[in-house]
């Protein structure tokens, strides 16, 4: 039976096809890109309004069809999503798009290349924005939106939490932190979870391994929600959850990230699809993952309990960093409509992700964190700053959001601990021939193989034989150089990063002479690389600040800058972001007739602003430079 649709953007009515319900269709007068909403189950009440209840107390009544759809509480302004109809099924996996049609337009798209990765996509006209603003959430039918929208909101634990919605949410702690959540009650965990440290692992350490282990009560913990969130995102996360759960998900969620792949391989290419209905089509496919995401930050902690050897845990690597890349294409989907409000709040979702992946967690892991970072501050902030629509209060916002990420040292020194964690489990798997690594006392050439990778050492197989000719008296010193190691690192003061990196760096030195296991393994780590990561985003962050600072000067004053910190200072900030590569503050400088944003860098030498060069973390030499993007 054909559906009648119309047009929010030019109020014209046409009928779509019944198996349209639940998509997304251009209207043919106009365009717009709208979703055909599903047919009204026989015998649902139409003209009764529906109650909410607000975690502020306050009730009120809306229109029955806004059931499913998100509203603003009139008295707290939270944003709350109205119930509808009880869910059919529990876990009810997130319903897909139509591959077809999305392969379709990949192929369609195919020969039409742009000068630009993703866009900026062509404007639309003000009033048409503003109307189908209610509509972008959506990408899947509006009876299925009920069903998941009231599921939701019985996973969501009561108190405040992050906004979706433009505007009003500050740190997603914030409220997030004031009490306990109710329980989780979601059956996912890591298969090789471990929420207590084993002893042989406690014996010896140096420093307080169960306060390590330590999680916090399931009602203030939002790791079982992320695991949730992250399989909508990436496909290996499907270990975390039953086989009968898998088999309910996981085909949608590789043919989303398919879909996506073939995308970002497009823009790699430089053939860049330039048709708005399809990145709005996979833009909407993700929805379900952010609402997910936000979800699980409304619990005021994250501790993951993983494995604890060297390769546990990467699958939330590879999760994060499809979490990147959805953000920035739901950015530019959300920009096309001038929501920049909206960007802002799903940036805040992601940099919430990026700081709780840095838990209890090995160093290696941080990468995640160090990523969607840098997805933040180099791709999607620039869109949002040469946006025409951007305002001084919009610049004000992601100033204060970036200051909140708790982006500190203490969560660096807290990944050495995790590989000493990894470290001692390797010991510990070669003494006893078990784990990942398991060696038997006659190796096969291809276990030698991998222990030699490993370690990146020639004499893999020498060393090897040597540890089990006297494990006991082998282990026991192997474990005191890795505690030796642990020191030289953990010694350093919290704010010396450069003194943590020295020390990595004598280590990777130690790494190729000595006779013992552990220098090699921590050499074979790369670590130095991965704290310099680590300094680099603390850099993006301050340095993507000073530049929201310097478009807020722009847009609110018509006078000449005297100095950076005149700038920040008017954008709200209290002083001038600290280097973390050297002893001082960032720099502005005029370079080749525009102003810059600068950190000394890797080498810590002043080259005022010229950039740098190297292809790694341990040859390059120059200045960071941040860089506002030409208005559009």
């Amino acid at each position: 039976m054909p559906i009648s649709v119309t047009c929010p953007g030019c109020k014209g009515q046409f009928n779509a096809p019944d198996h349209l319900a639940g998509k997304r269709v251009k209207c043919p007068k106009c365009a717009t890109v709208l979703e055909v909403a599903a047919p009204q189950p026989t015998g649902a009440p139409s003209a009764t309004p529906i109650a909410v209840a607000c975690a502020c107390g306050r009730q009120f009544r809306v229109k029955p069809d806004l059931a499913g759809k998100r509203v603003k509480c009139p008295g707290c302004g939270q944003v709350l999503t109205v119930p509808g109809p009880a869910p059919a099924s529990p876990l009810a996996p997130s319903p897909l798009a139509d591959p077809t049609d999305m392969d379709r337009l990949l192929a369609a798209d195919a020969a039409a290349p742009t000068a630009s990765p993703l866009g900026p996509t062509p404007k639309r006209k003000k009033k048409r924005a503003s109307n189908s603003r209610i509509l972008i959430g959506l990408s899947i039918g509006a009876g299925v939106v009920v069903v998941v929208a009231l599921l939701t909101m019985a996973l969501w634990p009561s108190g405040d939490g992050p906004s979706l919605a433009g505007g009003t949410s500050g740190s997603p702690t914030a409220g997030a932190s004031a009490g306990p959540s109710q329980p989780i009650t979601l059956d996912a965990a890591f298969p090789d979870g471990v929420s207590s440290p084993p002893e042989w692992l406690v014996r010896d350490a140096p420093f307080d391994m169960e306060s390590y282990f330590e999680a916090p009560a399931p009602e203030y913990n939002g790791a079982t929600l992320y695991l949730d969130a992250l399989y909508e995102f990436g496909p290996r996360m499907g270990v975390c959850f039953s086989s009968s759960e898998r088999s309910k998900r996981e085909s949608a969620v590789r043919q989303r990230r398919q879909r996506l792949d073939s995308l970002f391989s497009r823009l790699e290419e430089m053939r860049v699809p330039r048709d708005p209905n399809m990145l709005a089509q996979l833009a909407g496919e993700y929805d379900i993952g952010f609402e997910k995401l936000a979800n699980a930050q409304r619990y005021p902690q994250c501790v993951f309990q993983t494995g604890i050897d060297v390769i546990s845990g990467n699958d939330i690597n590879e999760a994060a960093f499809q979490v990147g890349r959805a953000l920035q294409l739901r950015a530019h989907d959300h920009l096309a409509r001038g929501e920049i409000d909206r960007i802002i709040d799903e940036l805040e979702i992601v940099l919430r992700l990026g700081r709780d992946l840095c838990r209890r967690t090995a160093m290696f892991l941080q990468t995640a964190s160090s990523g969607l970072i840098r997805v933040a501050c180099e791709e999607v902030v620039p869109m949002v700053l040469a946006s025409s629509d951007l305002t001084a209060e919009h610049c004000q916002r992601l100033i204060a959001l970036l200051e909140s990420i708790d982006y500190s040292t203490h969560w660096y020194r807290r990944s050495i601990d995790g590989e000493y964690v990894c470290a001692r489990t390797f010991l510990h798997n070669l003494k006893s021939d078990q784990g990942p690594f398991q060696l038997t006392s006659t190796p096969r050439r291809e276990v030698v193989g991998l222990f030699n990778e490993i370690l990146r050492v020639r004499n893999g197989e020498h060393l090897y034989q040597a540890f089990k000719a006297a494990p006991d008296k082998r282990y026991r010193e192997e474990i005191d150089e890795l505690n030796r190691w642990h020191t030289s690192i953990s010694r350093t003061g919290d704010g010396s990063l450069q003194e943590q990196i020295a020390a990595l760096k004598t280590y990777d030195r130690k790494g190729m002479v000595s006779p013992q296991i552990i220098p090699h393994y921590v050499r074979a780590l790369s670590l130095e690389p991965v704290a310099h990561a680590f300094m680099r985003g603390r850099a993006r962050i301050a340095g993507t600040q000073c530049l929201l600072a310097l478009r807020h000067w722009q847009l609110t004053r018509d006078q000449d800058i005297s100095s950076l910190d005149e700038v920040v200072r008017a954008a709200g900030m209290k002083e001038t972001p600290r280097d973390p590569f050297g002893n001082g503050s960032l720099q502005m400088t005029m370079l080749r007739g525009h102003r810059v944003i600068y950190s000394v860098g890797h080498d810590g030498i002043d080259n005022h602003g010229e950039p740098e060069y190297g292809e790694d973390a341990r040859t390059r030499r120059g200045d960071i430079v941040f860089r506002l993007p030409k208005p559009q």
